[in-house]
């Protein structure tokens, strides 16, 4: 669900797999990769330099939320692996940060429909919703953009102009 871009967050990157991912298969060109832990932020630095190397694109953020984010600074935002009660407190506490344009992708561990109630209610426009599999689980992943956002055309321009890169 993520489309190709230019910089996608990593919100809670535990151990930077989907930020090395993202790079390797340039689906993004940059990736901001946050945790608020020491213990994960290390293990997403060494994941990184293990996978990428020294130079890679990926910049690895301690702090909490969006908070280490400048205001509009990427065009996709992912939210995965923390409950969807979690995802609505970090949206909440970190909005001034998403863009007008922000697509946020968001794969909620329980309370899936808690967060697309608090989407629907607060106005966001859920854009694609589905189903991902990892060792015989299966996670519901949706992507929603924020009240502010341009209209459904918008969206189908972002997509392909994010492919054609």
């Amino acid at each position: 669900m993520v489309p190709r871009c230019r910089i996608v967050a990593d919100i809670g990157s535990d151990h930077g797999m989907l930020a090395c991912r993202l790079i390797e298969t340039g689906r993004a060109q940059q990736v901001i990769a946050v945790e608020k832990r020491p213990g994960p932020y290390a293990r997403t630095r060494a994941c990184v330099r293990a996978r990428l190397g020294g130079e890679a694109p990926v910049s690895v953020r301690l702090g909490d939320g969006l908070d280490p984010l400048e205001p509009g600074e990427v065009e996709v935002v992912v939210l995965a692996g923390m409950g969807g009660l979690t995802i609505m407190d970090i949206l909440r506490r970190g909005m001034d940060k998403l863009g007008p344009n922000t697509l946020v992708v968001a794969q909620p561990m329980k309370h899936a429909d808690a967060l697309r109630r608090w989407w629907q209610e607060s106005g966001w426009r859920v854009t694609e919703e589905g189903q991902v599999e990892d060792r015989g689980r299966r996670y519901e992943v949706m992507a929603a953009m924020k009240p502010d956002a341009p209209g459904e055309s918008f969206f189908r321009s972002f997509r392909c102009r994010a492919e054609s890169r």
